[in-house]
């Protein structure tokens, strides 16, 4: 006898799960279609709080201000949160954009063995630096600077759709100068260990230079298929990093222009001060490698990629 189907899941009256697509240690995200009026359905990103979480003040503050943080930033090249809804005892959940694509590191690993296209790569991580800067620059309604920081710059993190847009996401770890809700727990680094800044594991305060010296790791980590640092304990790791000890990316990598590799080397400079000065300034500089007629060219390279990777 046939099984019947599981009846459907349908969160705050009108959001329909269809399929999981991540698991995390704070959430799950689903693929989702948002339900309304006359047979109208939008394709969206559901992101649950996993129910052992839902009684914890420390992770709902967390999935509370992530829903903060991400309703205030509007940048084509984030994305984007659309509304937050549930309750303490049925668990909250975020609707957001649903980037039809796949994450960098997908991107990458489709070209394995051979090497991911350079000027893909800068044109990606270009136009993410560009989310993080509307992220940097962000303002409060008195015009008063109020930066996000990130903490989470990953490569899984930054996503590719089938028109070749690169978008940033995953706020969940950021912090905002304005925030509400509780800090950092004394001790606790937040974030992926192999991408924190030297200072930040010297304890100093995460900012915007250890925001672009994740993305330089991105970077060189996709140019390089490898990790930047992959000692086998966490402690060597930590280690490497404070000291500065990588393989310069051009050792891996003949074919890149000598302007592409000086800036990168600058983004993961033990010293901030050494870095670029922004997200913005990161951004333009990667762009200044690829003329403008590339730029549209790259774009529509990229979509081809994804959608033979989706198809």
């Amino acid at each position: 006898m046939p099984v019947p189907p599981a009846p459907k899941t349908i969160l705050d009256g009108k959001y329909e799960l269809i399929a999981p697509v991540g698991m995390g240690g704070m959430a799950s995200v689903w693929r989702a279609l948002t339900r309304g009026a006359a047979g109208f359905s939008r394709n969206v990103a559901v992101k649950r709080i996993l129910p052992k979480h839902r009684n914890d003040e420390y992770y709902v503050q967390m999935f509370v201000e992530e829903a903060r943080v991400g309703s205030e930033l509007v940048h084509q090249n984030l994305v984007q949160v659309y509304d937050f809804c549930g309750s303490r005892e049925q668990g909250y959940f975020l609707v957001m954009e649903w980037v039809d694509g796949c994450s960098l590191e997908a991107l990458v690993r489709s070209y394995a063995p051979e090497p991911t296209p350079w000027d893909e790569l800068s044109f990606v991580v270009a136009s993410a630096l560009n989310g993080l800067a509307a992220a940097h620059d962000r303002m409060d309604e008195s015009g008063n600077p109020r930066p996000i920081i990130h903490r989470d710059v990953s490569p899984g993190n930054i996503l590719v759709n089938i028109r070749g847009e690169a978008k940033l996401g995953d706020f969940g770890l950021a912090k905002a100068q304005d925030r509400k809700g509780m800090p950092t727990l004394p001790g606790m680094l937040k974030g992926k260990p192999s991408y924190l800044a030297p200072e930040v594991l010297r304890e100093q305060k995460p900012d915007v230079a250890s925001d672009i010296y994740a993305m330089g790791v991105t970077l060189w980590e996709a140019l390089a298929s490898r990790k930047l640092y992959s000692s086998e304990g966490e402690f060597d790791m930590i280690r490497s990093i404070v000291a500065g000890s990588y393989t310069p990316i051009d050792e891996l990598r003949e074919d890149l222009p000598s302007e592409l590799v000086e800036l990168i080397h600058r983004a993961i400079s033990t010293d901030p001060q050494l870095r670029p000065g922004s997200a913005s300034d990161f951004a333009d500089e990667l762009f200044a490698v690829l003329d403008r007629s590339q730029r549209k060219y790259l774009k529509a390279r990229l979509a081809e990629h994804v959608r033979a990777l989706r198809a």
